[in-house]
């Protein structure tokens, strides 16, 4: 499998790890599978994809991703999703997906990207 999600319901906290090849349809799976739950989206998200080592998508992928993601992850109240990547090219597509996201006034779910897995974990406010 190519993510792991754990739910913690009780700390209202959506992990997940990615490891091999990333595609877009891979990343659509993703939301399927968390976003779709209305239960969850005020949930902050814990992102770790360091394990990422091919990446099969392109800017305009990005793109269409953001626009799929912000369909069923649109939040009743701010939350945060912190992205762990490591230095190259998945970190420079995943700012380029907090930027798109950014974009938009509406949405309510703050996305930023870190090389550190403890920072990223400060910034949400978990342990």
């Amino acid at each position: 499998m190519p993510f792991v999600v754990n739910i913690d319901r009780k700390s209202r906290l959506i992990e997940s790890r990615w490891d091999g090849p990333v595609t877009l349809e891979l990343l659509t799976a993703y939301i399927d599978k968390v976003w779709a739950d209305p239960t969850v989206l005020s949930f902050s998200e814990f992102a770790d994809m360091r394990g990422i080592d091919e990446v099969e998508i392109s800017s305009e992928d990005v793109r269409k991703f953001a626009a799929y993601s912000r369909q069923f992850d649109n939040p009743p109240t701010p939350t945060r999703s912190a992205v762990i990547t490591s230095p190259g090219l998945v970190y420079g597509l995943a700012r380029m997906f907090s930027i798109i996201r950014s974009l938009d006034p509406a949405d309510r779910r703050v996305f930023k990207v870190f090389k550190d897995v403890d920072a990223g974990r400060r910034w949400l406010g978990s342990p």
